[in-house]
């Protein structure tokens, strides 16, 4: 009895350390199988491609190559705008056949109304070949405003008064308030009247004074100066010495 227990009890954990092999066997074949397939289907993937960043301005994407096409600038020279100049009268000057053509020629200006004084200007080598009268005929119409036509500043000769003498002016007759509108009847840092204003092209930069410009009122003021000299700041001129 004893021996056939023994025998059993033998039988037991043979097949025990056996049904433990076998185990400990198949989960190691699951395990070299998992592990090996990975490479290999990580070997029959494409190498990913390096990212590069591009700039902004760059596609992503190959493209035909763009040829860049820039506005051809007109053969001709430069202008420097000076005080009291407008298109009309630099285009007239040029010989330009109209003030438009000056204008197409300088994309920069956004306002032909509104040129600043030292901005550069391109003459585009059809000008020199028309008349002034041509010019003259086509100036740029004033800027939508409830107002006479525009005295043309081709009349009046330039003055080169200091701009300082003008503010000298303006703190005697606005308190140097450029904006002024006090109901009076006069407008802005010179107190200009509305007639006088219209009568001497005011309309070409605002309807009334107070609403253009310091630089615009003074070449206003020196047409006007032209005209009538100091005089027409009668108690002011007088005050400054300038009379």
């Amino acid at each position: 009895m004893e021996q056939l227990t023994m025998l059993l009890t033998t039988f037991v954990r043979i097949l025990l350390r056996d049904v433990t092999i076998a185990l400990f066997a198949l989960f190691g074949f699951f395990l070299t199988s998992l592990l090996g397939a990975t490479p290999a289907a990580a070997a029959q993937q494409p190498a990913p491609k390096p990212v590069v960043m591009l700039a902004a301005y760059e596609s992503p994407v190959p493209m035909a190559p763009v040829v860049e096409v820039m506005a051809a600038t007109p053969a001709g020279s430069t202008h420097a705008v000076r005080k009291g100049e407008v298109l009309s009268t630099i285009a007239m000057a040029k010989g330009c056949p109209t003030w438009k053509v000056l204008h197409q020629a300088n994309p920069q200006v956004s306002n032909p109304h509104a040129i600043r004084i030292g901005q550069v200007l391109n003459i585009p080598g059809s000008c020199g070949q028309a008349s002034p009268s041509q010019a003259a005929s086509s100036a740029p119409p004033p800027a939508a405003v409830d107002s006479a036509p525009a005295a043309s500043s081709s009349k009046y000769p330039r003055r080169d008064v200091d701009d300082s003498i003008w503010d000298r002016l303006a703190i005697c007759e606005s308190t140097s308030n450029w904006k002024i509108n006090n109901g009076n009847g006069y407008y802005g840092g010179l107190q200009f009247s509305r007639t006088t204003w219209l009568e001497f092209g005011g309309a070409e930069f605002a309807s009334r004074a107070h609403k253009a410009t310091r630089l615009e009122q003074i070449i206003v003021a020196e047409r006007v100066l032209y005209v009538q000299g100091w005089k027409a700041w009668p108690t002011c001129s007088r005050r400054q010495g300038l009379r």
